[in-house]
């Protein structure tokens, strides 16, 4: 086995092995994440955490820990709403 040689089976399967490390997917409309609401139509929430709420909004959806929408933030300062939502449990 030559750890240098680009068809040395040990080092493919080593490759491959890291390639195909996926997060495991969630169904966000299976009956574990539904949430009954509370009214629809009391969208008082965005008065109440959006300093300007006749900004554009930005949604990400699936934001991991956020870290693209804090970005965003910092560099659209004051130009739009921003708002992540991850389904996932922290880890």
């Amino acid at each position: 086995s030559d750890p240098s040689d680009p068809s040395d089976p040990s080092d493919l399967k080593s490759k491959r092995n890291k390639a195909n490390r996926f997060r495991q997917h969630v169904n966000p409309l299976s009956a574990k994440y539904q949430q009954p609401r509370v009214d629809s139509n009391d969208i008082s929430w965005i008065s109440d955490n959006f300093k300007d709420p006749k900004l554009p909004f930005h949604l990400d959806i699936g934001c991991a820990k956020g870290t693209f929408v804090l970005e965003m933030a910092e560099k659209h300062k004051g130009e739009m709403n921003l708002l992540g939502v991850e389904i996932r449990e922290m880890r």
